[in-house]
Formats: structure tokens, C-alpha cells, sequence
């Protein structure tokens, strides 16, 4: 930098966030040796870390819901509130409605087939929210409240607690098992999603770009930045697609199959799902039009439906 100039010290967002599938197996053991009966809980887990505009780490932020796209619902909105306000004020001019971001975030579909539906948010280990707590979700608030005190890498975490739990007096075994779904990086320029869904063949990737929207009117001008909660939304729309697909697509075959009829409840609910698809692909294909967005392969939700059901004709057709 020359001599008498100046520099505008305020950092490029540096954008960070995963999710994963989590299942902890969490089994007693009694002094005797004896085994109790295992205790399970099941999530979906989002990360992210949002900052200052000065690059300072000010939160981390978690959110833990019984399906991916409700967690990414969820952690947009928290991300947009951050980064227009910097706070999560339950009052006031700008206060931030935790009922209100939850039901927007499952209505529709979720409110009337998902009865079991939950999700939880924790800020820097503490659990700030909660919607109808999930089974054994004493299990994940302490797993929370571990990461956050002892600052090591996460896949450490039940080892830690294990001990903690011999420290405290009682003797546990904690299994862990974990799969990626989405990890996310980049800045207020460019942001690459890597989204890894499961269907009834196997695991099957998505790669996203989201590139800042450049003017079309202005010569040398760069348009409207990238934001974290919108490529966020993105991908809780091609999860919350593909999701729907296989619900689609099973009960087509099942149909087609003879197994079930018109107007059996799985049907009613097929034609809400398909109905829910077609909302969302008009939302993605709005997206691509207010953003610059890259797929690689682009999702075909209706594509997707087909696939579902030749792969069932397909293993019923298997000899056994």
C-alpha cells in the first residue's frame, strides 16, 4: 500500500456452514457391568458462523431439526437477521419471532403430514429456541453444551462427554455415526455449495454456485452481492425437492402396483407433495433469475420422481 493512502478496513464475509445427518447410540452401564436399553437421537445438524463487518467472530450458531430443509430454513432466516441487524432481539423495532420463523419455515406440507416435525437452535452452546423438543433432545443440548466449553473438533465431542459422564459418576457408552449433506464456503462474490442427498440407489451429488449478480445496464458495474441465507434457501429448496420426489415416486409405483388406490391417505398425501414440487421448482427457476446460479448437474425434481419409482419396479422385478 502506498504512502498516504488509505485502506477500508472492513473484511469480506467470510462464509462458512455444514450440515450433517447424526444418529448418537447412548447406552448405560450399570456398576455390575449390566447394559441398559440404548438410547437414541437422531438430527439433522447445521453450523455456521456469522461475523462482524470487520471479520470478528461475534456467534455460532446451530440448528438441529427433524429434516434438512427445515434446518436451512431455519438457519436463512438467522442469518439474514444477523446480517441486517446483528441480533436476535425478541423485542423492539427489529426483534426477531422464533414461532413465527418456524412456521413460515413448515407450513404448508410439514404443518399437516410431519406431526413430529421439531427443530432447536443454540447460540454458542446455549439453546435459545425450541420447537416440540426431539426424542432424547437432553442427549443433543449436552453434546451442545460440550462442543462449545471444550473448542476441538466436533467428531471428539461424544468421546468427551463419555468422560464427562464417568467424571460425573455414571458409566456410558456413546456410539456416533454421521454423513455430509451440505458444506458451504465463500464470500459476498461467490459461494460454492457441495449437496449430497441419498435416494433409493445411493448417494448422489449437486454442485452450486451462486455468483454475484452483475448489472446489465451499467457498464463495469458489479451488482447485488451474494448473501449467506439466500444460498441457504437455494439449497433447502433442492433438498425439500428431492425429498418430496421419493414421496412422489414410491407412491406412484405403489399404484401402479396395485398396492394402494385412489384416495387411500398415501395418495392424498403424494398429490400435496407434487403439488408442493411445482411450488418449488417455480421458486428455484425464480432464484436463477434474481441470482446467478451454477448447477452441476441442475436438479430435476420431475426426473427425480421417475427415477424413484423404475427403481422400485426394478427391485421387484429383482429375483430373490
Amino acid at each position: 500500500m502506498s504512502e498516504g493512502s488509505t485502506e477500508d478496513i472492513r473484511a469480506i464475509p467470510d462464509y462458512k456452514a455444514k450440515l450433517v445427518r447424526e444418529r448418537f447410540e447412548v447406552t448405560p452401564i450399570k456398576k455390575n457391568g449390566e447394559r441398559e436399553d440404548v438410547r437414541i437421537a437422531m438430527a439433522n445438524r447445521l453450523n455456521f458462523t456469522c461475523f462482524d463487518n470487520y471479520g470478528q467472530k461475534k456467534s455460532d450458531f446451530i440448528v438441529r431439526a427433524q429434516n434438512i430443509h427445515t434446518a436451512l430454513r431455519i438457519g436463512a432466516r438467522v442469518a439474514q437477521q444477523w446480517y441486517d441487524y446483528g441480533h436476535m432481539h425478541k423485542t423492539g423495532k427489529n426483534r426477531f419471532n422464533w414461532e413465527q420463523v418456524y412456521a413460515d419455515a413448515t407450513k404448508d406440507y410439514e404443518q399437516r403430514w410431519n406431526p413430529d416435525c421439531w427443530a432447536s437452535v443454540y447460540k454458542n452452546g446455549h439453546l435459545i429456541f425450541q420447537h416440540s423438543p426431539a426424542k432424547n433432545s437432553e442427549i443433543l443440548n449436552i453434546i451442545e453444551q460440550v462442543f462449545a466449553h471444550e473448542k476441538c473438533a466436533y467428531q471428539h465431542i461424544p468421546w468427551i462427554a463419555q468422560r464427562l459422564f464417568e467424571q460425573a459418576g455414571r458409566t456410558v457408552e456413546i456410539d456416533y455415526d454421521s454423513n455430509i449433506a451440505m458444506e458451504l464456503m465463500g464470500d459476498d462474490g461467490s459461494i460454492k455449495s457441495h449437496i449430497l442427498h441419498r435416494d433409493i440407489e445411493g448417494r448422489s451429488e449437486v454442485q452450486l454456485d451462486m455468483l454475484q449478480k452483475t448489472s446489465r445496464y451499467i457498464k463495469g458495474a458489479k451488482g447485488a452481492k451474494v448473501k449467506l441465507h439466500e444460498c441457504l434457501d437455494v439449497a433447502a429448496i433442492v433438498f425439500e425437492g428431492l425429498q418430496h420426489g421419493f414421496v412422489v415416486g414410491k407412491c406412484n409405483y405403489d399404484i401402479s402396483s396395485g398396492q394402494i388406490k385412489i384416495g387411500h391417505r398415501n395418495a392424498v398425501q403424494s398429490d400435496h407433495a407434487l403439488r408442493r414440487i411445482k411450488q418449488l421448482d417455480s421458486e428455484l427457476n425464480k432464484q436463477k433469475t434474481l441470482h446467478q446460479l451454477l448447477f452441476k448437474p441442475k436438479p430435476d425434481f420431475y426426473a427425480h420422481i421417475q427415477k424413484i419409482e423404475r427403481s422400485f419396479n426394478k427391485f421387484e422385478q429383482t429375483p430373490a
